[in-house]
Parts: structure tokens; sequence; C-alpha cells
């Protein structure tokens, strides 16, 4: 897939409920993913092996090392929800409407 300069990348990782974000990227120069997949493997072969595959990190600062993005810090980490709930915090309750309706 074609990447190109300025995208906003969102890394994760996972599937289902194991899903997670590893780290947020600004692109900074054009490229395409399968290349650079093929990139890392050839200067790290050792990745190709099971045993590193929870080690995404490492490709992430590969390509951070090498000028392909630049790492963000967001601002806030917001959950807003498990299983199909939003998660709501103090006095806020957006499902109170339900429980009116249904009275």
């Amino acid at each position: 897939m074609r990447v190109g300069k300025g995208t906003i990348v969102v890394f994760e990782e996972g599937e289902y409920s194991d899903r997670g974000v590893d780290d947020v990227g600004e692109v900074l120069q054009d490229f395409d993913t399968d290349e650079l997949v093929v990139a890392f493997f050839e200067e790290h072969p050792a990745y190709r092996d099971e045993s590193h595959a929870d080690d995404f990190g490492f490709f992430i600062s590969w390509l951070a090392q090498r000028k392909y993005i630049k790492l963000l810090q967001p601002n806030l980490v917001w959950n807003i929800g498990n299983h199909g709930r939003f998660r709501y915090y103090g006095e806020l309750d957006p499902f109170r409407w339900l429980r009116r309706s249904e009275n």
C-alpha cells in the first residue's frame, strides 16, 4: 500500500478484543508498506522467526530511525469503551434516556 507524506498513521496490532494501539506517527516521506517490510526483514532476518513476532516496537523504531515516520505524542488517550459498552466517568450517564423511555 502506498502511503504519502503527511499521513497520520496509527500502528496497531492484534485482533478482536486483543487489538491495541502501539504508536502514532506522521509520515515524513512517501513509501510502500510492502517494500518497507521486505527491507526490514532483509536487514533483520531474525525477525522472520515467530520468537520475535510480538516485538513490533522494534519495527516502529526502525521506521523512525530511517526518517520514514516521526512518532507523535498524543495529548490524550481516551478509552471510550469495552465490549460494546461506552465507558463514562463521573455524573455523565449516556444511557439515562433509555431507562426513562422504559418507564
